[in-house]
């Protein structure tokens, strides 16, 4: 179950950059992480820990995610998942 809700985030997360324009907003990338299963706790951590990671202007960009980036973006879910 772990490695389906951290694909869900993965997905999730990596997709608020497609949107591009100043688009981004934490409560929104909570609410579908939660949407998708996750609790709030975890939501919040994966979504501070990834703004930390790439900046407000990063995940307002609309390019698409590098493989590292993505890479990344997996390794910050699953560990906000396994020290929940």
């Amino acid at each position: 179950m772990r490695i389906k809700l951290a694909a869900g985030a993965l997905a999730l997360m990596a997709g608020l950059g497609a949107c591009g324009g100043d688009s981004y907003n934490r409560d929104d990338a909570i609410e579908q992480l939660t949407d998708e299963g996750i609790t709030e706790e975890v939501a919040a951590c994966i979504v501070d820990a990834v703004e930390d990671e790439f900046g407000i202007e990063t995940l307002n960009s609309d390019r698409e995610p590098t493989a590292e980036e993505e890479a990344k973006i997996g390794e910050i879910s699953l560990g906000c998942m396994t020290e929940g």
